[in-house]
This record gives C-alpha cells, sequence and structure tokens, in this order.
C-alpha cells in the first residue's frame, strides 16, 4: 500500500511540474532533465513512468478531460435560460474549488494543446447545458445558434481569466461575477446594472 502511495505521489509530482514548467516556457524546449530537476527525481525516475515529454502531457490530456467532465454534472443542474446567474455561480464555484487546476492550465503554453483542450471540454459542456435548458423550455433548438453561444461564453471566460490572471486570483467572487455579467447582459450589465426584471 506504502508503494501504491509514493507511486501516485511520484506521478503527481511530476505532473504538476511539467504543467508548471509548460507556464514558462515552449513544451519543444521541456526536457526530461528539466521535469526531474524540479521534481527533485533523478531522469530515470521520471523515464520509468513515461517514455517522453509527450506521453506526460498525454496523460495530463486525459486526466483533465476526465475532471471537466466529472464538474459537468454541477452544470447540468441549472437551468440556465431561467437562471443564468445561477449558471455563473456553478462556474464560480467550480473556479474557486479548483483555482490552482485553472491558473496552471490556463498559464499553459499555446503549442501544448492543453488550453485548446480545456477550451473544447467547457465548450461542449456550455453547449449541453443551453440544449438540455431549451428543452426543458419548450424552445426551439438552433444548433448553430447554441454553438455560437458556446463559443462565445466560453472563449470569453476563459479568455477574461488567461487576461487578469492576477484578479482571478485576488478576488475570484468579484471576477466570476463580473464576466458572468458581462457574458449575459452587455457592457449595459458592467456598467449600468443588471435590468431589475431579471
Amino acid at each position: 500500500m506504502a508503494e501504491d502511495s509514493r507511486f501516485v505521489k511520484t506521478k503527481r509530482a511530476i505532473k504538476d511540474v511539467f504543467i508548471k514548467l509548460l507556464g514558462e516556457k515552449d513544451i519543444d524546449s521541456i526536457t526530461v532533465k528539466d521535469i526531474a530537476d524540479e521534481a527533485g527525481v533523478d531522469r530515470k525516475t521520471v523515464y520509468n513512468y513515461y517514455p517522453g515529454v509527450y506521453a506526460l502531457i498525454e496523460e495530463i490530456e486525459e486526466d483533465f478531460a476526465k475532471t471537466m467532465v466529472e464538474h459537468a454534472s454541477i452544470f447540468k443542474k441549472v437551468d440556465v435560460l431561467n437562471n443564468p446567474l445561477e449558471f455563473f455561480q456553478a462556474v464560480k464555484e467550480d473556479v474557486i474549488n479548483n483555482l490552482q487546476k485553472y491558473k496552471d492550465f490556463l498559464n499553459a503554453q499555446e503549442g501544448s494543446n492543453i488550453l485548446y483542450k480545456l477550451t473544447s471540454i467547457v465548450e461542449k459542456n456550455v453547449e449541453n447545458n443551453l440544449i438540455e435548458s431549451m428543452k426543458k423550455n419548450g424552445k426551439e433548438i438552433n444548433p448553430l445558434k447554441v454553438k455560437l453561444c458556446a463559443v462565445f461564453l466560453t472563449d470569453g471566460m476563459i479568455g477574461c481569466c488567461r487576461n487578469r490572471m492576477t484578479r482571478l486570483e485576488d478576488n475570484p467572487d468579484r471576477f466570476i461575477k463580473d464576466v458572468g455579467t458581462l457574458a449575459l447582459y452587455g457592457t449595459a450589465g458592467i456598467f449600468v446594472g443588471i435590468p431589475k426584471n431579471k
């Protein structure tokens, strides 16, 4: 049992270090030696778990995809058409509870493909949530409009989070609320306020 625990801890340390390095340099310039040095293990240990850097990133992407699918259940409970702010409340709680993980992934270099996978998974979750909400409300589903809304909401939120990482860390509650207000009610929602009948 202790061996299993050590195995898991070592793999976790290697992955954490690799994600940190992705925020600092391009994937092609990260070596197994870099990872080993940062993780406090020797190169042989890294090779015992992964044949190379790309195998490592593939596993990290798979792990993250599984985590995001689990998180999607949070959003399925919310009727986004009738309670859009509740949807962003769920997003906010998820981000706050997993802030370090989101921070690492948002900091990842473009070439790593991690940010692309993050965006695609979140986008699909938002799209599914919109469709479910429309079905509940007897609304006609226009796939192109649903896709457009999912892309707009996802890319906008992720873009804001990437560009304002410090604000996200300092006051995630306020930041996610502002991003949600902007996405749902536009600039008028931010500068004038959410309409009273909402």
